[in-house]
C-alpha cells in the first residue's frame, strides 16, 4: 500500500441544502386575485451552480375559493453579496377549490379560470452556521 492510499481522504462537502420564501399576488381573473406564499423545497446549491427548487402549495382563499400550485423555480441568480435568489414565473391550477368537511372540494359554481404569478424569491435560508 502506498503512502497516498493510506492517508484518509477528506470528503468534499456538497453545497448546503437551503430553501427560499416566496410571496406574490396573482394576476386578476374573473375580477379577483389571490395572495400566494410558500417556501420552496430544500435543494443543495450555491449562487453559481444554476440549481433550481421545486415548490407546491395553494393560494390564499379569495371569493370563496383557492387554487393549487406546483412547479420549479428558475436557476440561481447570484447577488452582489454572494447570496442568490430565483425567479418564479407560473400559473395556478385552473380548478377552484374550497375546504369543506376536512377535504378539498371543487367549487362547481365558480368557472374554471387561471391566474399567473411572477417575481423573485427571497434569499436562501437554512445554511450551515459559519465554520461548520
Amino acid at each position: 500500500m502506498d503512502k497516498e492510499s493510506a492517508m484518509p481522504q477528506q470528503k468534499v462537502r456538497e453545497q448546503p441544502a437551503h430553501a427560499h420564501f416566496y410571496r406574490a399576488v396573482t394576476s386578476v381573473s374573473l375580477g379577483h386575485s389571490h395572495i400566494l406564499e410558500f417556501y420552496v423545497y430544500p435543494a443543495n446549491g450555491d449562487a453559481y451552480d444554476g440549481h433550481q427548487h421545486n415548490y407546491q402549495g395553494h393560494t390564499m382563499v379569495n371569493r370563496g375559493h383557492f387554487h393549487r400550485v406546483i412547479g420549479t423555480t428558475g436557476p440561481a441568480i447570484p447577488l452582489p453579496d454572494g447570496s442568490h435568489i430565483h425567479e418564479v414565473y407560473d400559473r395556478v391550477d385552473d380548478e377552484p377549490f374550497s375546504f369543506q368537511g376536512g377535504y378539498y372540494s371543487t367549487e362547481t359554481g365558480i368557472p374554471r379560470h387561471e391566474h399567473t404569478f411572477e417575481g423573485p424569491t427571497g434569499p436562501g435560508i437554512g445554511y450551515w452556521p459559519p465554520g461548520w
